[in-house]
């Protein structure tokens, strides 16, 4: 950027700034703007400043722009319905008053912000537009709009929660907090801010005194205050946005992102930067940039230099304290242990073990934020916040690169007991297998013996079941193997805890993925406990459920029903309809048929089921949470995304309870709930949970899993759907690969011929499509249609679609439109069949309807396009690609009948 070039943004900046205040004030704020960095007076600098003030004067007059309103002859201490008890505070744009309600029979307070007398036409319509913002927004770490108005004087104003507290910096200096409590502040931070960002409006001026926490009964609470200077993001006619010619200029500069400076686009990555500065802050006591002075010179440092790493801007005496810190917290760290050792710490007990406590992770993960392309930061508030939580729960971060040797670092310090154990595996497996045994042999009844003997192997093999501690390398698979084959040995002469140890390590060699072992185990598990207790034993009829459920994720569905409906009958007989056992294998029934697209046939069964577990077990039993999760998958595929999501939290809280933050059981789930707040256009929303999952999954299962497969190929699906969306043709450079990869771990763990590999070639077709490429669409998706030919998929299974409207749609680019109309009747016709209430149906209409439209059939595509608008209508969000895709089409159908 050229010095010339420099000196007009910095003019421009300046004018804007100004011309925002009252008459009165503008003489000293020209002083103290206008000059050198070496800080003399810029005479030069303040007569262009002037100038351009005298101009904009002319300019308000010229075209008849209302004068700023003036205040009365008398002192308003009266607005609406709130008596005006004490100014709390000034800034820019207001006044900000503590206000009582004075005219209804109840108390309230409020805070009442008050456009200052004399400020512009231009500010007083920002304030209004802040007043619209904050109607949006309801979240409870965002102090919430309470009333608007109009004063007597003809003066804007608002009413807001009244906060009490410090400003998060200063309550975390007061209160000497350790670090993890930092975290755990500011991660409720970045909740707030990732709300304001679901609403589409970016707050552009986080800052501590923004950021408020007080002190209540449930613990601190933090509150996201000052949205005057927020953006919207995208259009909404309801909400009126200020735009002025250096409208991005608005900031605050110790904490503005490289975009505000240079008036690039503004966007949710402005505010992850800025919460990049302010976690630096929490954790150091300074700010990246606090080295240098002045306006000019902090805005060169934030375009053109690398911040310090927090680990090196801690002093030798300690994190100093910022200004606003009070006088009686003690500046150094090692001063403040000594005074309130554990809990009071500030940040650390002396300077190099803060040093160390920041070094790594925490450097990386906020130098993410803070890099000086938004591209290159955390995509989301949600997605630090998630590294964040990764970082405290010892789990490997998205910030570092995921190599062996770090991965390896992470599982140490999440289990540096079980990694003692697992390198002595020989010596503890054979010596505690043999204590096990001698017990077991010592009690009077085999179910004494199998309990034992399972309570033993659960201990044993807790570090190596993702979804019991879910933090376990799927490097554990060698000391599994020697525990499987040491154990099965030793237990020849007790079949009963034979065959509970068999079906314990079945599940976990399950959920490792490595399912031909997992299989063998479990048939052997079956078979015994069948031969043992009998066909309607509940030990066999659990080897049923897990056997039928391995075989289903396989997707042999017919082997799993066989298995399954066996089992029921067994076990209603022996046990009763009602009996935990028959509803564990009445859910497992449903969920095979919901993978094969039988949704009417699975609901009675997934209905019975979660009834008979809450009526049986509880609410808050695991098992009820996993039928829970079954009624959202069926849900999620019926398109009944609202009901969905309810059924998906309340299996996920559950999770929580049970399993840990970090569990595979919990990451599953909220896989699951990214897809229905994706499908209801929430990309953001659903990208925090997609990455989440993904975290867990990589952490818990490694990289060659099937659930990291799937996590992968739905961010990727999501990055496609928001270039559509958002016309962005590099997030689609970032789709292909998470999706190739995803192909890659599927086929490599299932061969060629398995459902989900034919899923993944749907997937990659569709990119191919959103990218222009026709021909690359056609050859995926044919490919897709042959694999599922070759897996056995039902005629009729709702997968079956995706290929054939990617298909469809390919031949239609290609001018091909005849050949593609049948084959997009068949899409449309299986969708109605096996999902009649489904909002895809209209993903399937809409692609028909543009074939139609092509080759003449334009009575038909109205049809057809009309019913689509109304179903997207119903069941899509307001922002979904499809919307688009559907407009578009009925723009073409306009243009061809005329």
């Amino acid at each position: 950027m050229t010095d010339s070039m420099n000196r007009w943004r910095r003019l421009e900046a300046l004018f804007e700034e100004i011309a925002d205040l009252p008459e009165a004030e503008r003489e000293s704020a020209l002083d103290r703007a206008c000059r050198t960095p070496d800080g003399d007076p810029d005479d030069a600098l303040r007569a262009e400043v002037q100038a351009l003030l005298d101009a904009d004067a002319r300019a308000e007059t010229f075209f008849h722009l209302p004068p700023p309103p003036r205040p009365l002859a008398e002192p308003i201490d009266r607005v609406g319905p709130w008596q005006l008890i004490e100014r709390v505070g000034r800034g820019g744009m207001g006044e900000v008053w503590r206000a009582e309600r004075a005219d209804g029979p109840y108390e309230q307070t409020a805070a009442v912000k008050l456009v200052r007398a004399g400020l512009s036409a231009k500010g007083a319509a920002r304030f209004v537009a802040e007043r619209q913002i904050l109607a949006r927004l309801d979240h409870p770490s965002i102090a919430r709009l309470l009333d608007g108005g109009v004063a007597p004087d003809g003066r804007p104003w608002l009413a807001m929660d009244f906060v009490e507290g410090d400003p998060i910096t200063d309550y975390c200096d007061r209160h000497r907090l350790t670090v993890e409590a930092r975290l755990g502040l500011f991660q409720h931070v970045c909740e707030a801010v990732q709300a304001a960002h679901r609403n589409l409006v970016v707050h552009r001026d986080l800052k501590p005194s923004n950021v408020m926490v007080a002190d209540t009964p449930d613990g601190p609470r933090v509150t996201l205050l000052d949205f005057g200077i927020a953006k919207l993001l995208g259009e909404d006619e309801a909400t009126p946005h200020v735009v002025t010619a250096a409208d991005q200029r608005v900031m605050t500069p110790q904490y503005a992102a490289p975009e505000q400076v240079s008036d690039a686009p503004i966007t949710t990555a402005t505010d992850v930067y800025a919460l990049g500065v302010l976690l630096y802050e929490l954790l150091t006591g300074r700010r990246p940039f606090a080295h240098v002075e002045g306006r000019h010179a902090i805005e060169r440092a934030i375009l053109e230099e690398t911040p310090t790493r927090l680990s090196e801007a801690v002093a030798d005496d300690g994190p100093a304290p910022p200004p606003s810190l009070p006088s009686d917290v003690p500046a150094r760290a090692a001063e403040a242990h000594a005074a309130t050792p554990g809990p009071g710490v500030l940040r650390s007990s002396t300077a190099e073990k803060l040093r160390r406590r920041l070094r790594g992770d925490l450097d990386r993960i906020v130098l993410k934020a803070l890099r000086k392309e938004p591209e290159q930061r955390y995509e989301s508030a949600a997605a630090l916040c998630a590294d964040l939580r990764r970082h405290l729960a010892g789990l490997p971060v998205d910030a570092r690169p995921s190599t062996v040797g770090y991965r390896a670092s992470r599982f140490v310090r999440r289990h540096r007991t079980g990694v003692t154990v697992t390198a002595v595996a020989a010596v503890v497996v054979l010596a505690a297998a043999g204590i096990a045994l001698r017990e077991a042999s010592r009690a009077n009844d085999e179910r004494d013996r199998a309990v034992q003997a399972t309570v033993f192997l659960t201990d044993l093999l807790g570090d190596v079941d993702p979804d019991e501690t879910g933090g376990r390398e799927v490097s554990a698979e060698a000391l599994l193997d020697r525990t499987s084959a040491r154990l099965r040995s030793g237990l020849q002469g007790d079949p009963w805890t034979r065959a509970a140890v068999e079906a314990s390590l079945g599940k976990v060699y399950g959920n490792l993925g490595l399912f031909d072992r997992g299989e063998a185990l479990q048939r052997d598990a079956l078979t015994l406990r069948q031969t043992l207790g009998g066909p309607g034993h509940p030990d066999a009829l659990q080897s049923a459920a897990d056997l039928a459920m391995l075989l289903t994720q396989q997707s042999r569905y017919d082997e799993s029903e066989q298995i399954l409906d066996e089992a029921l009958a067994s076990g209603t007989e022996a046990l009763g309809p009602s009996a935990p056992a028959v509803a564990i294998l009445r859910r497992a029934a449903g969920l095979n048929l919901v993978h094969q697209g039988r949704f009417e046939e699975a609901e009675p069964h997934l209905v019975r089921a979660l009834a008979d577990l809450r009526q049986s077990l509880g609410d808050g039993d695991i098992e009820t949470a996993h039928a829970h999760a079954a009624i959202g998958a069926l849900l999620r595929r019926q398109g009944h995304l609202v009901r969905a999501e309810a059924a998906y939290r309340r299996a996920a809280a559950l999770y929580r309870s049970h399993y840990g933050p970090e569990s595979a059981r919990l990451g599953s789930v909220l896989n699951e709930i990214g897809v229905v707040v994706k499908n209801q256009g929430d990309y953001v929303r659903a990208e925090g949970y997609y990455r989440e999952a993904l975290g867990i999954f990589e952490a818990t299962y490694g990289e060659t899993h099937p659930e990291t497969a799937l996590a992968l190929s739905n961010l990727g699906l999501l990055y496609k759907d928001r270039a559509l969306l958002n016309g962005d043709a590099a997030l689609l450079d970032r789709a292909e690969p998470l999706l190739i990869r995803s192909l890659d771990i599927f086929r490599r763990l299932h061969g060629d011929t398995h459902l989900r590999v034919a899923h993944t070639e749907a997937h990659l077709g569709l990119l191919a499509l959103a990218r222009g490429d026709a021909a690359d669409a056609e050859r995926w998706c044919r490919r897709s249609l042959a694999t599922h030919d070759s897996s056995g998929t039902p005629a009729l299974h709702t997968a079956r679609p995706y290929p054939m409207t990617g298909l469809g749609e390919a031949l239609v680019r290609e001018g091909r439109a005849a050949e593609a109309v049948p084959i997009l009747r068949e899409a449309l016709r299986i969708r109605q069949v096996s999902t009649p209430g489904h909002w895809r149906i209209a993903e399937a209409q809409s692609a028909l309807a543009e074939a139609l439209t092509r080759v003449g059939q334009h009575e038909e595509a109205e049809g057809l396009l009309t019913r689509a608008e109304a179903r997207i209508q119903d069941g899509v969000g307001e922002f979904g690609p499809l919307r688009l895709q559907t407009r578009a089409r009925r723009a073409l159908l306009t243009a061809r009948s005329r």
